[in-house]
Formats: C-alpha cells, sequence, structure tokens
C-alpha cells in the first residue's frame, strides 16, 4: 500500500506542477478510487484527504479542454488520449454507456495508431484484474 500511496503522490504532484497534464491527474484520481473501492471508503494514510468527486471535475476540465485543443489544432495523440481519459472519468462517475462510448470514439480516430489500441486495453486489462470495474473493463476490450 506505501507503493500505491506513493504513486499517487506523485501523480498529484505532478498534476500540480503541470495543470495541463490530464494523464497524471487521472491515474490519481484512478489510483483513489480503487483505493477507496478496495477499503470501501475508509482509505489508509498516506492517500491524503482529497475527494475522489472533486479530482473527477478538476481533472474532466482539463481533459475536455485538451480534446478541444487537439481538435483544434490536429494533434491526433492527444486527441486519443484526452477521449480515453474522459471515457476512464466518465466511467468513475457512473456514466457507464457515456464511457464505452468515449472508447469507441477515440479507437474510430482516423489517425489512432494499433500502439495506442494496445496500450489501452493493457490499461483495461489492469482494471479488470484489480477487479475495479471489471465488466466494463471486458466489454471495452472485446470492442
Amino acid at each position: 500500500m506505501i507503493l500505491a500511496a506513493k504513486a499517487h503522490d506523485a501523480f498529484r504532484q505532478a498534476l500540480e506542477m503541470d495543470p495541463r497534464s490530464y494523464f497524471s491527474g487521472l491515474n490519481a484520481v484512478l489510483l483513489l478510487a480503487i483505493v477507496d473501492d478496495l477499503f470501501d471508503g475508509k482509505r489508509p494514510s498516506g492517500f491524503g484527504s482529497d475527494s475522489v468527486g472533486d479530482l473527477i471535475q478538476i481533472v474532466s476540465f482539463i481533459a475536455q479542454s485538451a480534446k478541444r485543443r487537439a481538435e483544434q489544432g490536429s494533434d491526433d495523440d492527444d486527441q486519443f488520449w484526452s477521449t480515453t481519459s474522459l471515457a476512464a472519468l466518465a466511467l468513475l462517475k457512473g456514466n457507464e454507456q457515456e464511457a464505452h462510448q468515449l472508447v469507441r470514439d477515440a479507437c474510430a480516430l482516423p489517425q489512432t495508431t494499433l500502439f495506442q489500441k494496445e496500450m489501452l486495453k493493457v490499461r483495461l486489462q489492469l482494471l479488470q484484474e484489480l477487479g475495479f470495474k471489471a465488466d466494463f473493463s471486458l466489454e471495452a476490450r472485446s470492442a
């Protein structure tokens, strides 16, 4: 648990150092959500007092902004990752249909690479192996 707390702290600090770093923010909020789920909301020490809901709002705004910039500037890589990040945030908010649609949207982008799709599958597989949103992860991986 100490390593998870250190990882969360590192992602949280990365977000604070670069407020445009939605992916660091996503990793911070995802770790908190997994820990909260694992410990039925009784978070072990070392994870701070951040609310998952508060972090979701912050990271969602940053990822939405990144997605708009990517669409306007034709940044194919950031368009994929911001869209998949928004999918994860939608999932954490309990919006599975929206999350599935965002995953489909990201994978359907004409410039999406095999590498991006494989990395997404690896992240989904990790969630499935952790038993966190496993049904969603299994279905999204097969889509």
